[in-house]
């Protein structure tokens, strides 16, 4: 084969990856939110102001945390697996953090923080949760990340996100401010 060919070769090689590589990402996501099953995830407030992500709602949760044993051990930013079950108010908790994914149980995959010890002393790891922004309209965003912030310090589970997963992976799926999704509120 000559140099021309194998060059052309080479070029489509290259081209097909830069199509695939995105296509196959949207597969997935758009897959978890046909067929991930769905949790609601109580939001707490976030500083609403980085210049450089542009238009969003900023997130933060307030349950970042799951019980573990006392040895529990995990380096910072190592993945871990948050078993979740839907608490008597149909809000999403975790029960556990583990390095290995579960079976038979919902779970997300999220990055290790830290262990440390909850209000009852108990030995809880923390983490962080795959997603911190709600993307949206440009024009509508920072109307919506003010009223965000004035009700998710409120702490009445009256901003939340509904989340689906799948496999362990979580997309968000829409924000609601007051019980409403953040579309309908914001009108």
């Amino acid at each position: 084969m000559n140099k021309k060919k194998l060059f052309f070769v080479l070029f489509i090689c290259l081209a097909l990856i830069q199509v695939l590589v995105p296509m196959s990402m949207i597969i997935q996501r758009e897959t978890t939110l046909a067929t991930g099953q769905q949790f609601k995830l109580v939001t707490a407030p976030a500083d609403p102001y980085d210049a450089f992500r542009g238009r969003y709602v900023a997130l933060r949760f307030q349950e970042e945390f799951a019980p573990v044993d006392k040895d529990f051990t995990a380096r910072h930013n190592q993945k871990v697996y948050a078993h979740i079950f839907e608490d008597k108010d149909g809000f999403a908790r975790f029960s556990n953090v583990t390095l290995e994914p579960p079976e038979n149980v919902p779970y997300i995959t999220a990055k290790f923080q830290y262990v440390d010890h909850d209000k009852d002393n108990r030995t809880v790891a923390r983490f962080l949760l795959p997603f911190d922004r709600f993307y949206m309209e440009e024009k509508l965003a920072p109307e919506a990340e003010a009223a965000y912030l004035k009700y998710s310090q409120q702490w009445t589970n009256s901003t939340y996100v509904t989340v689906r997963i799948r496999n362990g992976q979580g997309v968000l799926e829409e924000l609601y401010l007051d019980g409403k999704p953040v579309s309908e509120f914001l009108r």
